[in-house]
């Protein structure tokens, strides 16, 4: 509520008493509803159209009447269109013109920030613009490249922090680089997602290890700033779904949480991936690894159910999941109970028996080991 409004029981007086608040017929631009109104009017034309929303996803329209694959992407008020001809698009356009204002149409080269280039059965997705900025709001665009995202081995703690917080300006500094390198490794880069998940614990009090730290993730993205997702389409790559789980054990010096991390593949092509701490501590190697595993297996249910829509006719379950703990293995086949496994949190147990249906002989994705090399 504007402040000229009053607060609680302040008495308004003056010019401000001929103020009062009004209802709003239709959305506005810059009202926090703005968003779900356009999304709400977008829809419901579209579906007097023959696009209806995924099960999977409310933002993937999909015309099932169509003989061709093709797809409807809405992400706010922007829209990709995935068409096989020119003139399911065009007969699309002509419709949508009837109702929204288009202002420019052609082939995708930039989205949300992101540089989209197609080559032969290839594309290939980088955010090198962002990167940029990210550099220059930093003042690091002469810095030195680094080739890894962070120093290998090194855990920041609330020791780290200053007793004194810095200043304010210093801080919101702090934040701001943070938040638009955790943009860009939830779009297109896996690679530094877990160093910006740890980053981000300290948002409310940086000290000089984390400037360190968050200056040497920005002189690794200046040498990788070319980088990102690339998707190879030809005849020889394999298009099935896999993945691959793991988990730290008690990482976190200050929590005593752990680390879980997957990561799923189209081909060869990286489409999901997930680096975060635990809401609770486990109690084991073997909790922790299982724990991931639940959660990864989670994304391949959602993953089946999105791809059922895309390709109806395609079969995508069940999905394998690769881990490197045999003691995982033998939960997830025969589901084995012992005295150290009877110690998880009533949590886990939930989870547990969620998995134990993905898991059965009618399954949605199957465990398999990968052992390391060293």
């Amino acid at each position: 509520m504007p402040p000229f409004w009053g607060q609680g029981e302040q008495e308004i007086t003056g010019e401000k008493q001929n103020l009062s608040p009004r209802r709003l017929l239709k959305g506005v631009p810059g009202i926090p509803q703005g968003s779900r109104l356009f999304y709400d009017t977008f829809a419901e034309y579209v579906k007097s159209l023959g696009w209806f929303p995924s099960a999977a996803d409310k933002c993937l329209f999909l015309n099932q009447e169509l003989k061709e694959r093709c797809a409807l992407v809405l992400w706010v008020d922007d829209f990709i269109f995935l068409h096989e001809t020119d003139e399911i698009w065009r007969n699309f356009l002509s419709k949508l013109t009837q109702r929204f204002t288009v202002p420019a149409v052609g082939d995708l080269q930039t989205f949300l920030g992101m540089s989209v280039r197609f080559s032969q059965k290839c594309l290939h997705i980088s955010q090198a613009h962002a990167i940029s900025s990210l550099l220059e709001r930093a003042g690091m665009l002469d810095c030195n490249p680094a080739t890894t995202p962070c120093t290998p081995g090194i855990l920041w703690t609330k020791k780290d922090c200053p007793a004194v917080p810095e200043a304010a300006e210093r801080i919101t500094h702090y934040r701001s680089l943070v938040a638009l390198a955790n943009f860009i490794a939830n779009w297109t880069r896996p690679d530094i997602t877990y160093t910006v998940n740890k980053l981000c614990k300290f948002m409310s009090n940086p000290g000089p290890v984390h400037w360190t730290a968050l200056k040497h993730l920005l002189r690794y993205l200046k040498g990788t700033a070319a980088r990102g997702l690339s998707f190879d389409f030809s005849a020889e790559t394999e298009l099935a779904l896999h993945g691959f789980s793991d988990a730290s054990y008690a990482d976190c010096p200050d929590t005593s949480r752990s680390t879980l991390g997957y990561v799923f593949y189209y081909g060869a092509a990286i489409i999901s991936w997930s680096s975060k701490p635990y809401s609770f501590v486990t109690t084991s190697t073997n909790h922790s690894e299982y724990m991931a595993f639940a959660q990864a297996a989670k994304e391949a249910q959602w993953l089946i159910y999105l791809f059922d829509d895309l390709e109806p006719t395609a079969k995508h379950s069940p999905v394998p999941i690769f881990v490197d703990n045999s003691g995982i293995m033998q939960l997830c086949r025969i589901q084995l109970t012992t005295r150290r496994t009877s110690t998880f949190a009533s949590i886990t147990i939930s989870r547990v028996n969620w998995l134990s249906n993905r898991l059965s002989p009618r399954n949605a994705c199957q465990v398999q080991t990968i052992w390391r090399t060293y």
